[in-house]
């Protein structure tokens, strides 16, 4: 038993030495060369996404289209256009009549008890 604890111990010294000497061998982290190797170059420095000068001037369903009228699937999109679309009609129909409905919480009732007040 004790020898096979001796054993563990060694292996875990050459181990520990093992570490030790990649840690040095190793190159300083540079955030550069990591973006430059590891990175999806995705954005132009004008901060386009894709091709320099790319404008998209529209999106329907899960496709967006440029100002030349080229067409695009949206592989970016975020969580609510995922599940939705770019354009969708009943969800806008929705907002437009629910949007005249609250009012910013101006009520009906609000001007039957402001005629009440002195």
């Amino acid at each position: 038993m004790l020898s096979g604890a001796l054993r563990s111990a060694s292996k875990l010294q050459r181990a520990a030495g093992a570490s030790r000497a990649f840690a040095a061998a190793a190159k300083p982290f540079d955030p550069d060369t990591y973006e430059q190797k590891y990175l999806a170059k995705t954005y132009n420095p004008d901060g386009v996404r894709g091709e320099a000068g790319l404008l998209f001037t529209h999106g329907k369903g899960s496709k967006l289209y440029d100002e030349r009228g080229r067409e695009f699937l949206d592989f970016y999109a975020g969580i609510a256009v995922s599940g939705l679309g770019h354009g969708d009609e009943d969800w806008y129909q929705s907002l437009v009549a629910n949007g005249k409905v609250r009012g910013g919480f101006n009520h009906k009732r609000n001007e039957k008890c402001g005629a009440k007040l002195p």
